[in-house]
């Protein structure tokens, strides 16, 4: 909690800053009841959410599980944030407008191109922990996330944006869509809207 509060504590004390309000919420990716206590807490004070980031997790760690028994990557970069968007989902929805679609923003990696997601093997029991695959396909799964709030917000006539982050590198950042995804309608995959901010 104190990087994040040095952040905070730095935003607000910035010149550029309108002295608005900013908290800062402390959940644990590796426990779904902590993902649920936070998002209670934030709807406990807003029922509206403007844009939500999925950018946190674990890389190429030793083999372990979360506190609910999934692979530590699959569980923490992908099913926490998957969990953390369907109970802010009706906040976003709340906060959106015509003018002002809501944005979910998925941070993934060009090294999801290397693992499909393992449907009947998520843990990597079957074929074979090994921390790479078990890194590549939570960032295929953050993928899949966005393409699927897209679709499904775009089909339902909601407003919510979603686009997903991908980092090649240190000195890179590139909006990623579905064309470099390598994911078409053949894989039962929707392309991510190219709407941005």
């Amino acid at each position: 909690m104190k990087k994040g509060q040095d952040v905070v504590k730095d935003i607000l004390d910035s010149p550029s800053s309108n002295q608005g309000k900013l908290e800062l919420l402390h959940f644990e990716l590796d426990s779904l009841q902590s993902v649920r206590d936070c998002a209670e807490h934030f709807l406990s004070r807003s029922s509206s959410l403007n844009i939500l980031i999925n950018n946190a997790g674990v890389m190429c760690r030793p083999e372990a599980q979360t506190k609910d028994a999934f692979e530590t990557h699959f569980g923490t970069n992908h099913l926490a944030h998957f969990l953390l968007f369907q109970l802010l989902k009706p906040a976003l929805l709340s906060a959106s407008t015509p003018d002002f679609d809501s944005r979910v923003v998925s941070v993934s990696s060009i090294t999801h191109i290397l693992s499909p997601i393992i449907f009947d093997d998520l843990h990597l029991k079957k074929s074979g922990y090994h921390p790479h695959k078990a890194y590549t396909q939570s960032k295929t799964a953050n993928i899949y996330l966005a393409n699927v709030v897209s679709a499904k917000q775009v089909s339902a006539s909601m407003l919510i944006s979603c686009v997903t982050i991908q980092l090649p590198d240190s000195n890179a950042t590139v909006l990623q869509y579905c064309k470099y995804c390598k994911l078409g309608p053949e894989s039962g995959s929707i392309p991510t809207q190219t709407r941005s901010f």
